[in-house]
């Protein structure tokens, strides 16, 4: 599930193409709770680079990364009233946001500073 795709885009419309086959491929459900709820965690990362000639005649180039991250929300499974495989999902979904806000609590405590070797 940890599909890797590169794609080089050269201008907005390119951009919105790539923006709009991404929604496509999103996996959403819905429940009592929410009419289209995504059921799944997606990270889309922008490397951008512009390159301008200098008054000097030499060429600069900028570089920089923008990172989107879409996460499934947590649910409670009594007020939505999943059934079959969206009670997979949610137990899946729920379990994967726990230990992602256990990673960033650790990462984040200054009493457990790690010191590379």
């Amino acid at each position: 599930m940890n599909d890797l795709l590169v794609v080089d885009v050269l201008n907005l419309e390119d951009l919105i193409v790539i923006l709009e086959e991404g929604q496509k491929n999103r996996k959403v459900g819905c429940h009592d709770l929410n009419s289209h709820s995504s059921r799944s965690h997606s990270i889309m990362q922008m490397w951008i680079t512009t390159e301008i000639q200098a008054q000097e005649g030499h060429w600069v180039k900028r570089s920089g990364k923008v990172s989107f991250v879409d996460l499934a929300g947590s649910e409670r499974l009594k007020e939505s009233h999943s059934e079959g495989l969206m009670i997979k999902e949610t137990g899946n979904i729920n379990r994967s946001l726990f230990v992602l806000g256990t990673v960033i609590t650790a990462l984040t405590d200054k009493s457990k500073d790690i010191k590379p070797n």
